[in-house]
C-alpha cells in the first residue's frame, strides 16, 4: 500500500498587539485512490460513500477524468 498517515503540528506564535502562541499535533490522512476500497477494509472507522468517523465521499471531489 502506498496511503499513509501523516502526524504533524500546528503553531501558531504572535508577540503584538497582545502575545500569544498555541501548539497543538493533527494527523492528515494520504490517500492512493486506488485503494480506497481495500483502506475501508481493514480499517473500521474509514469508509467511502458510508457514514463513518471517517468517510471519503465520491461526489465531494472531482471525478479523475476532470483532473
Amino acid at each position: 500500500m502506498r496511503s499513509c498517515l501523516y502526524e504533524c503540528d500546528v503553531m501558531h506564535h504572535r508577540l503584538s498587539p497582545k502575545k500569544h502562541q498555541f501548539r497543538y499535533r493533527i494527523f492528515m490522512f494520504a490517500f492512493d485512490l486506488d485503494e480506497l476500497d481495500a483502506i475501508a477494509a481493514r480499517i473500521p472507522f474509514f469508509s467511502r460513500n458510508r457514514r463513518n468517523l471517517y468517510e471519503f465521499r465520491d461526489r465531494d471531489h472531482l471525478p479523475l477524468d476532470h483532473a
